[in-house]
């Protein structure tokens, strides 16, 4: 009996030490446990161990990259991006060309982030070097500096991002800045040309949102009335995670 309450405490000790150190997960409402990474075990499924990024802002208006299905194939995906119509209704023709590159098919306007707490959000963002490697893959990350320090987002990756290196997440945020795709946010919204605010970085302040389209206001001034300021080269800490259905049934892609 004694032999049993000996092996019963080291057992129990062991968990204790596994837990205080994260190598085991926190159970989440849905069973699932996770590796160490932000917001562990919170009801997705950790896929990878967590390493540092950094987050910027991007509208461009154009078809994401993810939105051709050879190239989201290559990443294994299931399914591509859709994307959007001038009046943002959802186009059937997958194989559309973009507008960035003479075409018809842009970025839809539900890809812009959705509160979910105050200290929670979904989202959509490019990242990565490649789209090809990265395409429908939902990552999980938490702000470790700036005015959004200890808030955490779930994003899907619709494109590529690079800049400034691999790991950071360009989220899709109405007024974030056009980048490269001066004018494709000119023709599907009439915005100044190289879009709203700086052409990198974008609008400056929640009252610069006013100029946006009613339909993009709330995603533009989503920066300050939920992320509290500018989150443009601000430190995450991120990992990939399982994708909810909460942002595969936006986007009509999964991976």
């Amino acid at each position: 009996m004694k032999s049993f309450f000996l092996l019963l405490a080291t057992a129990v000790g062991t968990y204790a030490a596994a837990v205080s150190q994260g190598d085991v997960g926190e159970p989440s409402p849905g069973g699932l446990r996770g590796p160490g990474g932000p917001n562990q075990g919170k009801g997705v499924q950790v896929k990878s161990q967590s390493k540092p990024g950094t987050t910027t802002t991007t509208w461009d208006c154009c078809k994401p990259a993810c939105g051709w299905p050879s190239i989201a194939k290559k990443a294994g995906a299931k399914g591509s991006v859709k994307a959007c119509a001038k009046d943002n209704s959802p186009l059937k023709e997958v194989n559309a060309q973009g507008v960035c590159q003479g075409g018809t098919a842009y970025s839809c306007a539900d890809f812009q982030p959705k509160v979910v707490n105050e200290t929670f959000s979904y989202g959509f963002a490019g990242h990565g070097a490649k789209s090809a490697d990265v395409c429908c893959k939902c990552y999980q990350f938490t702000w470790t500096d700036g005015p959004a320090q200890g808030k955490s987002m779930i994003v899907q990756a619709v494109n590529s991002g690079g800049l400034p290196s691999p790991d950071d997440f360009d989220i899709y945020t109405p007024g974030g800045g056009v980048g490269d795709y001066a004018d494709a946010c000119s023709k599907q919204y009439g915005a100044p040309n190289k879009g709203w605010g700086k052409q990198y970085g974008g609008v400056q302040s929640p009252d610069a949102c006013n100029q946006l389209p009613a339909s993009l206001k709330e995603g533009c001034k989503w920066r300050w009335t939920w992320g509290g300021g500018n989150i443009n080269m601000k430190k995450v800490d991120y990992a990939q995670v399982e994708c909810p259905q909460e942002l595969t049934g936006i986007s009509g892609c999964s991976n």
